[in-house]
């Protein structure tokens, strides 16, 4: 059974150069839409990667400082337990290395 409704803007009853120039702004429609898509989600993964890369660079910042840390308490219960010059300057090192940073 077909449907008898009535035909809102059926192309049917349009000519051959109407249905083509309605096509024709289909397709421009469509590819400006892509396009705006296509560059919003470039703009907006560009943005995300450098939002990464600044959370890469302070994971490395934390995980440098940690092993700072680490080497630092190392070496000052080493020369505590031994008590050398050798001792003394590795401290001193490791904490001329955090001043570094």
């Amino acid at each position: 059974m077909a449907w008898t409704g009535a035909r809102l803007g059926s192309l049917e009853d349009k000519s051959i150069d109407a249905r083509l120039n309605i096509q024709a702004r289909a397709a421009i429609i469509s590819a400006v839409v892509m396009f705006a898509t296509i560059i919003t989600s470039s703009l907006l993964a560009l943005d995300r990667q450098k939002q990464a890369h600044v959370y890469a660079q302070q994971a490395l910042r934390a995980a440098m400082l940690e092993k700072d840390f680490t080497s630092l308490a190392r070496d000052v219960f080493r020369h505590a337990a031994i008590n050398t010059a050798d001792s003394r300057k590795d401290v001193d090192g490791n904490i001329g290395d955090m001043k570094d940073r």
